[in-house]
């Protein structure tokens, strides 16, 4: 049995729920949910499935009693946050779903933006993210555009990798159902929601990109998927989606390079020249297109002024 508490009880049935998986975030979470309780659409109910916390998480919670419609779920540590997930979003009952990571914050305004295209027709909504860490990191902040995805999605997807950051997200209840349970094996720990949204793509093709970051997405230096995980969740997703590893040049260069530096720095040596060498062929083999075209159309332009 799972512990549960609901605070501050609805007195109407809500639009969205927000799924927030957590383990031992307490800091982060209080600001994340400070970020809900400024959004000028307040339709929304808040679940949060907490994976086992050892820090004041429920302290927090408990805080937010009177400001939000939260929904406490507290379960053993599983170790990744697809089985949270997957409580949170059995537990809601909104018409739409929106997902937010405990270390993640919203723009006033995420929710009231993203329901409007939603209504409008779209089945799943994401955005641009402005994305920042630790002083220590070796980064600045800066605004990350997401990618509006082609029509097929789900070969979009395959080809170019993974553009849409989780906490970006708003789906609707009735196309999420469809691709349901999310994936928790654990190989695929840290990139669940890439293969979720393979699978929703493969039963609509209405993903619709905002061009504006609504979404804060903090980096810290536990929350950086090792390179461990990402050889592990690379090749995870290869095999169950078709990708052929043998040989390698048959994967989209995004896997490609996931498994080159991982390799690498796991020390498989031989195996990450394959992947540097299929890389290198390739963009030679891309070069030496573009070379052509362009003496190509240089000739005929010559050929023009020729007399």
């Amino acid at each position: 049995m799972v512990p549960s508490h609901r605070f501050s009880l609805p007195t109407h049935s809500p639009l969205v729920s927000v799924i927030i998986p957590t383990y031992n975030r307490a800091l982060a979470l209080n600001r994340c949910l400070e970020s809900l309780c400024a959004q000028t659409f307040g339709n929304f109910e808040v679940i949060i499935a907490d994976d086992g916390s050892t820090d004041n998480t429920s302290e927090v919670v408990d805080r937010f009693s009177l400001r939000l419609s939260i929904l406490y779920l507290r379960i053993s540590n599983s170790g990744g946050p697809a089985r949270p997930r997957n409580l949170a979003v059995s537990r809601s009952s909104g018409k739409y779903i929106a997902f937010l990571d405990s270390d993640d914050s919203w723009a006033p305004t995420k929710l009231e933006v993203c329901l409007k295209l939603l209504q409008n027709g779209a089945d799943l909504v994401y955005h641009d993210a402005y994305i920042k860490g630790h002083s220590f990191l070796p980064f600045r902040a800066r605004s990350i555009p997401s990618r509006q995805v082609s029509v097929p999605v789900y070969e979009h997807l395959l080809a170019n990798g993974n553009s849409i950051f989780n906490s970006s997200v708003v789906v609707s209840r009735s196309l999420l159902e469809k691709a349901l349970p999310i994936d928790e094996s654990f190989d695929l720990i840290a990139a669940e929601d890439f293969d979720l949204w393979l699978r929703l793509a493969q039963y609509s093709d209405l993903f619709l990109s905002i061009p504006r970051p609504l979404l804060c997405y903090q980096v810290s230096v536990d929350s950086i998927s090792s390179f461990t995980r990402k050889y592990r969740y690379t090749k995870y997703i290869c095999v169950k989606h078709g990708l052929t590893s043998v040989p390698p040049a048959g994967l989209p260069d995004w896997a490609l390079a996931n498994l080159a530096t991982s390799s690498f720095r796991l020390r498989l040596y031989s195996e990450s020249c394959t992947y540097f060498w299929s890389l290198a062929l390739r963009s030679v083999g891309q070069y030496r297109m573009i070379k052509f075209l362009v003496m190509t159309a240089a000739t005929k332009l010559l050929a023009c002024f020729s007399f």
